[in-house]
């Protein structure tokens, strides 16, 4: 491959600092052309021998084209997904703007989802989900009564409200479980309270608060095998939740998510400050216990589901190849 007009000019340049600083000998240099030979004078022929020596496999340097075969035996790299996006469909050329608008409403709504899945996975360390039974006596009733205080208050002035609304019920809410169980605590034997919590298993004989989980068999609550909670530790477990909800940057959000006025039980979301470790600990800690039953409600952390768009986004999206289970998935899975 001939040496190009650029390469040419560079060899030289090149050539010339190299001599200049290897040889110590007179330099005198001619390069008439491209094509003619190199003519040196007041050189010694161990230098010249060793100048022709270095330079002889400058060509091949020079030679773009020259490349390098891939390595059969190289694993083979996992494609990011922007090298997946920049894959052109063959009946579409890259060119056409009616695919590209497709491409791009593709990966935008493959954005959306990704972005869907990380707020619920937020959602899920940070909330928890009351289940509320609309009966006489419970703590639904008096969470409605205190708001419609609240707003009265906050019509009549503003200033005269200390807390905003969340905090206010969370608070009241805590303050009303904890009065249920002390007084529950401060029964006798044979106290009608009392012999009705045990009845209901919302204590067990040693005074204890055990851990409920669902029987779909027998389609209602029984005593899981987690190991309960002393009436001691309950009480404490519940003055300190009340003390914590004190701070305003605590509760982020504590609403109803009533969807219809047809529905049997009434889920309210409480949303903490995901930097407010030891109240999180404690109500997930909480969580499935019949404590929680004295005021007719359940308490659960937050597992949120896809949103509706989210849904119609997903149905909408082409469908992709799923991941291969490898050769020997049926083995793996009998034996184990």
């Amino acid at each position: 491959m001939p040496l190009q007009q650029g390469d040419w000019n560079w060899f030289k340049s090149t050539y010339v600092a190299i001599a200049r600083c290897c040889c110590s000998a007179p330099f005198c240099l001619v390069l008439p052309s491209m094509e003619g030979d190199l003519v040196m004078s007041g050189w010694d022929e161990g230098a010249l021998g060793q100048i022709r020596e270095t330079f002889q496999f400058l060509q091949l340097i020079l030679d773009k084209g020259l490349a390098l075969t891939p390595n059969p035996r190289a694993p083979k790299q996992r494609r990011t997904d922007q090298q997946k996006g920049q894959q052109a469909d063959p009946d579409q050329p890259e060119h056409d703007p009616q695919f590209n608008l497709m491409r791009y409403l593709q990966l935008l709504g493959l954005m959306a989802l990704r972005q869907e899945h990380s707020l619920s996975v937020l959602q899920s360390t940070d909330s928890f989900i009351l289940f509320f039974q609309p009966e006489e006596g419970g703590t639904l009733q008096g969470l409605i009564a205190e708001t419609k205080k609240w707003t009265q208050q906050r019509q009549q002035g503003p200033q005269q409200l200390q807390t905003p609304l969340r905090q206010h019920l969370s608070q009241w809410m805590l303050t009303d479980l904890l009065n249920r169980a002390t007084k529950v605590s401060k029964c006798k034997q044979g106290d009608p309270v009392l012999q009705a919590c045990l009845d209901k298993r919302l204590l067990l004989e040693d005074l204890s608060w055990p851990y409920l989980r669902w029987n779909a068999e027998q389609k209602a609550l029984v005593v899981d095998k987690k190991k309960s909670v002393t009436m001691p530790k309950m009480l404490q477990h519940l003055e300190e939740l009340i003390q914590d909800f004190r701070d305003p940057g605590l509760v982020l959000k504590f609403q109803s998510l009533q969807t219809s006025q047809a529905q049997t039980v009434m889920p309210w979301k409480l949303q903490l400050n995901m930097r407010s470790d030891r109240p999180y600990e404690l109500l997930l800690e909480l969580c499935h216990s019949s404590i929680w039953l004295l005021m007719g409600a359940t308490l659960r952390p937050h597992s949120p589901k896809p949103s509706n768009l989210a849904t119609q986004v997903r149905n909408m999206m082409p469908k992709t190849k799923g991941h291969g289970k490898g050769k020997n998935h049926n083995k793996t899975r009998g034996a184990a």
